[in-house]
């Protein structure tokens, strides 16, 4: 399969099993892997994952509901896929929690 030769974002949040997790998921969902713009199919993972901007009448929302997205890209092109970390399991509410609190936690600390 193409993803076998991805190459990962060593500085991102995602440790080798996620990873390793993550590449079996596409390469049990996505069944083409050619880039459809440039033809190649080498692909980078981002370790981080990211959220778009959520745009509303007026301008853009900072803070408030996520879209959690882990970030496909193609090493060639650069073209970029999204895909949603809550419906592929790879992200848990729970841990989002888990990190708002240790953030408000860090913050009274810093005070």
């Amino acid at each position: 399969m193409i993803l076998n030769s991805l190459q990962f974002i060593k500085a991102g949040r995602m440790d080798q099993d996620q990873r390793a997790k993550f590449l079996q998921f596409l390469n049990e969902k996505w069944k083409d892997q050619t880039c459809e713009v440039c033809k190649n199919g080498t692909w980078t993972i981002s370790g981080d994952s990211v959220t778009p901007v959520i745009l509303k009448s007026g301008g853009m929302t900072l803070g408030g509901m996520a879209y959690p997205q882990t970030m496909v890209s193609c090493l060639t092109c650069g073209n970029t896929k999204f895909f949603n970390t809550v419906i592929t399991g790879f992200y848990k509410r729970e841990e989002k929690k888990k990190e708002e609190n240790k953030e408000n936690q860090e913050g009274q600390n810093a005070k």
